[in-house]
């Protein structure tokens, strides 16, 4: 399975529903479900779903 570091704090958000919107510096193709990754430990704290990616202009 794909996964995405992020940090902790943001990861709690997304997993509350709080945030749904990510926004990287690179698009992606990834669909689907992915895990999430606490930046700097490793660790997978739960995953969601990519369900599309937009370039911002």
């Amino acid at each position: 399975m794909k996964g995405l570091i992020i940090r902790k704090t943001w990861i709690d958000y997304i997993l509350e529903g709080k945030k749904t919107w990510e926004i990287r510096g690179c698009k992606t193709n990834i669909r689907g479900q992915i895990e999430l990754i606490q930046s700097g430990s490793g660790l997978v704290i739960g995953c969601c779903e990519i369900v599309d990616c937009k370039e911002l202009s």
